[in-house]
Order: C-alpha cells, then structure tokens, then sequence
C-alpha cells in the first residue's frame, strides 16, 4: 500500500463499509504500522457520525434555498478575495482542515441548490444582454455561458441579495416562481426577483457598501443581474433612485428603462419611465446613457439648453460619442420611443433627497447580525420622518438600523413635532406616536384681516409686556361671523400667557372687526407672542 495521502479512496471505502473482508484486512494492517492513516480513519468516521446525525433532522418547511445560494456565494467571494492560499490550502486527500467540516456541511444544501441553479438556467431571465468590459464602454454582446478557463481568469462574481432598509406601504416582491408576496424587512429580494409597489408603496434596498436603490410608489422593477461584478435592474414603469460607490473598472450599475440604458461606476441617479417617455434625472457623478434599440443619430437641446453641444460648469460637453452620451449631475436626458435623446437642465426642484439609509456594509450576514427593525406608525399617517436628522420619508414607515441609539424625528409642513431618542436591539421595535388632527387652513379673508389688522393685537400684548418683561404664551381664539361679515362672537379657548388681561384686550379689538365678504363662518386659530 502506497503513502495514505494517495489512498483516500480506500480509506473513504472502508470508513463506508464498501470493501470485501480481505481488501479491509490489508487496509487495516497499514493502518496499525501508520499512525497518521489512523487519525485520518478516525476523523473521517467522526463526520460520518455527524452526517448521519444532521440526516436524522426534520428540515425547516419555509428553507430559502435562493438565500442559501447567496450566502454560499458569498462566503466563496471571501475566500477568493482573501489572502493567498496557503501550500497546505493546496493539498488534496487527507489534508482534511477544519474547512473541509464546513464544506461538508454546506453539501447538504448544495444538491438542492445545484438542482435550483439548473433550474434557473432554463428559466429565461430577462437579462440585459449587452456587456460593457472598457473605459470606452463599447457594447459587446455578452456571451450565454462563461467557459470554466475565462471563469477561473476573471475575478469571483457570486450571487448577491438586496436588503431592505426602508419599507412602507404596499410592496410585493415576485419569486422566481411566479408566486407574490408582501416584502417584509427580514427578506432580502434575490436575483431575477421583481418588486411592485402601489400607490403608497416605498422601498430602499441595499446590496453592498455605499450602493442601493430607492423604489418609488406605483413602480415595477426587475433585478435582472445582481452578482458582485454586475447590477442590472429592468424598469418597467414607474422610478428608481439609486446611490452607487466608486467601484473598479470591471464592476458595472445598469438601469434598462424601454428604449433607455444608463450605466454608472459611481453616482447617484433617478431613472423615471411611463409608456411614452424614459427619463434620467443625475443628482451627482457621471451616467453613461445609450439605447436599447435603434442608435440615437443626435442629440436634441432642450429649452434651457445653448445652442450646439450642452456644455455644464465643468466645461464637459454633452455629445454623442460611441451611440452613448455622458450625462452629468443636474442634467435630465429625455428619451422618446425610438426618437433622438432630449437633454436640458435639471429644473425640478420638487424631488426630496430621501436618504435610502444605507448601512455598513462587509456582508449580507455582517449587515443582519449588527442591525434590528423600528416601526415607526403615527396616527394619523403621512408625517415626515426624519432618522438621526435626515428625511427617509412619510409616515408609517419600517427601518432596518444599526444596533444601538438613533434619533427620530416626526414633522409636518416642516415644523417638529416630536423627536425621540430609541434604543435598537437585535429583535424588532416600535414607536407608535399619536399626532394632532391636521387643522384646515384658514380662509382667505382671515388671513387678510388677521395680517392688517396684526399692529392691534401686538399692542394688546405690548403694554403688559411694559410690567412683565418676560411674558410670553398663546392664545387660542375662536371666532364667529355672520352672514352680514359682523362678527358674531369671539372668545378665548386657551391661554397659555400668565396675564389674563392679553387675552381680554385681543378679544375686544376682534370684536370690532367687519368682512368683507358677507359669509357666516367660524374658525379656531392661535396666536403666539414673544419679545422680539
């Protein structure tokens, strides 16, 4: 019998009962003359034991195996970008390392995930299908199948899955099965997987460090691609917001919007589509756009635009080069069906910067391990929140945060209403506030009568002022007018100012008030009165 290292299939066979009573004699005769043959046979029966023990477990009903591929994959990545292997990494046979008892358990799920992969294969994702692989970002047809020789030349590009970090409203995410189902923050939405929000529906997601995508309501959106080195996602209507880290020259964000593709390295960007139009709004950094069907044969100004090439600040010019145009931050590219690009300043100043509250990020399970969730619900809905002062949009929402303390802020019309300081954990929490009915603005010849007639009720406050330098408060006025524009009644409801006398005088000037529109009507209004 040759040196054990060349004979681990005769040891496998006899730890697995496979060989005949003479071949097991003579393997056990070497083994008593070879001392590291009998720790090697010891080891392999002890995972054996463990095998069979794990093999007698009832497995879970609801196992993801999509979510095991990414975490496999991942786990993979590491080790690829890891540091060199060692010489005994490189051995085979019975250089059994603690890896290998690792390895061994993640077979178990690698049969079904072998078995899903070829499932995917045939499953006809719909994917972008154009490759750029250079600085010049030329398009070049990706090929359907990577060989084994080009996959070990390239760096590893495993599975990743999107973590939800801000979740609202109605939002469902379409399975590799066809099947919906209501997104919950524990679920990370996995490649070939489609979300759809409603009318009050907002999702943010996010993949690695410093990169994710904000879903907007009544948006439909594919994750076609999303491995390490690729991100692609189909729009099929509606918008998406993402935020992108600088990445190395083979790592590549694409957006498909109908006739529209945008491909940044590192940015922040809004790509909006209906069933006319597709839109690319550049908040920050540089977007590559180009079409996904006919080549664009111009580029057209838009009303804000000079004549010839679109020049910014920078001094860059906006022109075709490649059928692919490089938009900068505050420009908006418009593309039409089939028709030439449309390129103009960016004047919409109505879209809110919504933090997509990004975590740090080394890894899918760093990210879980060291966050919980906060439901953050107001009665009634649609407050803005803010989390550790910046916006992440309307009330109720559901936030994935990093353990430890975070401030959140409740506003509306941009006042403060509540600001509280919450403590996250591993687990689920909530805060629940219960916020004042939104009053109705007041009518217009209120308005005009409150502001002209303003000199008077500042006076009421100002002589007592003379007596208590230090008066301050509000009133909480109600009035009455009848259909002739009289007023019919004024009274105080609330007085928070130490001197009643205010609130008598304030009272007595409305009084004498006259509209003049002859409308009966009666409001509740404050006044508020401080030094100046």
């Amino acid at each position: 019998m040759s040196d054990c290292r060349h004979d681990i299939d005769k040891l496998r066979a006899l730890a697995e009962g496979r060989l005949s009573e003479r071949a097991a004699s003579k393997v056990r005769q070497r083994i008593d003359s070879c001392e590291s043959c009998a720790s090697k046979l010891k080891r392999l029966e002890a995972i054996r034991a463990s095998l069979r023990d794990i093999a007698d477990l009832e497995p879970p009903d609801d196992i993801n195996y999509r979510l095991v591929e990414a975490q496999v994959n991942w786990q993979l990545s590491q080790d690829e970008r890891g540091e060199t292997k060692r010489a005994s990494d490189r051995r085979g046979g019975l250089a059994l390392r603690p890896a290998l008892v690792f390895g061994t358990l993640v077979l178990l799920a690698g049969i079904a995930i072998g078995a899903l992969m070829q499932y995917r294969g045939g499953a006809g994702l719909a994917l972008t299908g154009v490759a750029y692989v250079d600085k010049a970002a030329k398009p070049s047809k990706a090929p359907a199948a990577a060989t084994a020789s080009k996959a070990a030349a390239q760096p590893f590009d495993g599975a990743l899955a999107a973590l939800p970090t801000v979740l609202g409203g109605d939002v469902r995410v379409i399975d590799y099965h066809g099947k919906s189902h209501v997104l919950q923050l524990t679920r990370p939405v996995l490649p070939g997987e489609t979300l759809v929000t409603g009318k009050d529906g907002r999702v943010s997601l996010q993949w690695g460090g410093g990169s994710g995508v904000r879903v907007e309501p009544s948006s439909r959106v594919t994750f076609a691609e999303l491995t390490y080195n690729i991100q692609a996602l189909r729009l099929g209507y509606g918008g998406v917001e993402l935020e992108i880290a600088k990445r190395r020259a083979d790592q590549h964000v694409a957006v498909v919007a109908g006739p529209l593709r945008s491909e940044v390295h590192g940015t922040r960007f809004l790509v909006r589509r209906d069933e006319a139009r597709a839109e690319l709004h550049v908040v920050r950094g540089v977007v590559r756009a180009s079409p996904t069907g006919r080549a664009w044969t111009s580029l057209e100004q838009g009303s804000v635009a000079n004549k010839g090439d679109v020049t910014n600040r920078g001094g860059h010019k906006h022109q075709l080069t490649n059928n692919a145009v490089d938009v900068t931050a505050g420009y908006v590219l418009k593309v039409d069906g089939d028709g030439p690009p449309t390129l103009s300043r960016r004047v919409d100043k109505n879209d809110k910067q919504l933090s997509l509250n990004l975590l740090d990020w080394q890894s899918l399970a760093a990210a879980l391990a060291s966050s919980g969730t906060l439901a953050v619900l107001t009665r009634p809905i649609g407050a803005d929140l803010t989390l550790d002062s910046v916006h992440v949009g309307p009330s109720n929402l559901r936030l994935r945060l990093r353990i430890g303390r975070h401030l959140v802020g409740v506003w509306r019309d941009g006042k403060l209403l509540h600001k509280r300081w919450v403590e996250i954990g591993s687990g689920p929490s909530k805060l629940e506030l219960a916020l004042r009915a939104q009053e109705k603005p007041l009518p217009p010849p209120i308005v005009s009568m409150l502001r002209r007639r303003a000199p008077q009720l500042r006076g009421c406050y100002e002589r007592r002022l003379k007596v208590a330098q230090s008066l301050k408060g509000k009133l909480r006025i109600k009035l009455s007018v009848d259909d002739s524009g009289a007023v019919e009644d004024a009274s105080v409801l609330r007085d928070t100012l130490d001197d009643k006398r205010v609130g008598m005088c304030v009272v007595n000037v409305i009084k004498r008030w006259h509209f003049a529109n002859k409308k009966a009507l009666t409001v509740v209004f404050p006044l508020v009165f401080r030094p100046m």
